[in-house]
Order: structure tokens, then sequence, then C-alpha cells
């Protein structure tokens, strides 16, 4: 995130995509807090946190496809809207968030544990959706610049 600031890449954000953006750190990093304190207060195996963590990357990937990313040249900004793909995905995680306890309970009884799976799971979505829309961004603005320079 400190690489892309200092390119210029934060200033050539939409204002809604960067909140955005900023939402998603900040509650990935409030997760992270959580899962910390859940591992020292009920003496759980760190490992647990990948359980989650790792499929979370992977539903924050699907999610990041929510938003297609565009270069505004008239505003000189990347924009994001959204499509018919990324409102069914949208609505996907909507209904997983509302039933992953049953599910990650399916395989664990300990409810210390699926507290932390569930916790993780929804940091590695937020770290994910963070990670591939800079991802996104990055490309959008190595494009119209590529573009520019033609």
């Amino acid at each position: 995130m400190r690489e892309f600031r200092k390119s210029g890449g934060g200033e050539r954000l939409d204002g809604k995509l960067r909140k955005q953006l900023v939402v998603f750190a900040i509650v990935f990093l409030v997760m992270v807090a959580l899962m910390l304190f859940h591992i020292v207060r009920d003496h759980l195996n760190p490992l647990w946190i990948l359980v989650g963590l790792i499929p979370g990357l992977g539903v924050g990937f699907l999610l990041s496809r929510t938003k297609v990313l565009q270069w505004d040249a008239s505003q000189g900004l990347v924009i994001g809207t959204a499509d018919v793909v990324g409102t069914v995905i949208l609505v996907a995680y909507l209904l997983f968030q509302l039933s992953r306890t049953s599910i990650v309970g399916l395989r664990m009884d300990n409810a210390d544990l699926i507290s932390l799976v569930s916790l993780a799971v929804t940091a590695g979505t937020m770290l994910g959706r963070l990670m591939f829309t800079l991802r996104g961004v990055r490309d959008v603005l190595g494009d119209s610049v590529g573009s520019a320079t033609r």
C-alpha cells in the first residue's frame, strides 16, 4: 500500500473507491487484533487462522471482481462500477456470511475455534479484496499511462 501511495496511485482514485479500500484495511486490522486476542485468551493454535484465511483470500479475490475498474479520462481517475456478475457474487457472499458459522461448525465442535476461523475468513476476505483491487488499479493505471504515451 505504501508503494502504491509513493507512486501517486492514491491521487488517481475516485473518492468512493479510496474510502472503500481504507475500510477494507481497517476491517482487516480489526480482525487481526481480534484473532490475536482469541489466540492468547483461549490458548488456541495460531495455525487455525490459515484454515479461514486461505479460503477468505479466495472469497476476497471473487469479491474484488464485483467492481469493474476503469480509467475515466475526463476526471483523470480510476473509477469502479458494479456489474451484474459482481452483484451476483456479492449476494452469494452475503449468503455465505449469514451461514458461515454453521458451515465452519460442521467440521469443528469447539466454539472458540469456530470463532477464530470465522474471524480469519473475514480477515482473509478483506485482505483479498484490498490486494486484488489494488492490483486491478495498478493495471488500469499502467494501461492508461501506456496508452497516453502512444
